[in-house]
């Protein structure tokens, strides 16, 4: 719910939007010395997680998975802080694009869990032949 606008003001602009972004006031009260990111490069990190997370699953790779997971976090870092709240805010689109983008990773997250389920193996072992059993444990 919005504030109410102050008496005086008319149409209450001022007041909605500082009621929305109250915790973004929070955030914003330290200055950063980082450039905000370009919304191009954080769609293409989530881009490259989305690739990485299908390419894995589809191999039973986790080095893929966990490459897909180096990516994701790369655009985490970028979107922290001051400079990751100017880009969200100066694009509105954005938010809805990263979300589809990391839902997309899950999905692929989610087919592997499911493909393991049914027949009970596990990925490939990080070290290589004979470096693991190859059995799916418990969670």
């Amino acid at each position: 719910m919005a504030a109410p606008a102050p008496s005086g003001e008319s149409g209450g602009t001022a007041a909605t939007l500082l009621g929305a972004m109250c915790g973004i006031v929070a955030v914003a009260s330290r200055r950063s010395g980082r450039v905000a990111p370009a919304p191009d490069h954080v769609i293409a990190l989530l881009r490259r997680a989305v690739e990485l997370a299908t390419a894995g699953a589809d191999r039973r790779d986790a080095g893929g998975l966990a490459l897909s997971a180096e990516a994701l976090e790369e655009a985490d870092a970028a979107l922290r802080g001051v400079p990751g709240v100017a880009t969200l805010l100066a694009h509105p689109d954005l938010p809805g694009t990263i979300a589809g983008l990391v839902d997309r990773v899950g999905e692929s997250v989610d087919a592997l869990e499911r493909s393991l389920d049914r027949d009970g193996t596990g990925p490939a072992p990080a070290g290589g032949p004979g470096a693991g059993s190859g059995s799916a444990g418990s969670d």
